[in-house]
């Protein structure tokens, strides 16, 4: 896997752009994605942040190793 990719997805969560990025979408499908739940994410105000390991899932990764 891309260390940049395993890098991101070490955090808890990222935000919607990057999850979009990650997706190969753009913002504004990204954006209509998560409103629909066809992303899974977390919404905080007007925030969306999406889980690492949903991402993981969607893009069938390993889950990261452990330390």
């Amino acid at each position: 896997m891309n260390a940049d990719i395993e890098k991101i997805l070490a955090a808890p969560t990222v935000d919607a752009k990057t999850a979009g990025a990650l997706l190969g979408m753009g913002e504004s499908a990204t954006y209509k994605a998560l409103q629909r739940g066809d992303i899974p994410a977390i919404k905080i105000g007007s925030v969306y942040r999406v889980p690492s390991a949903t991402l993981r899932r969607m893009l069938d990764l390993a889950p990261p190793k452990a330390a």
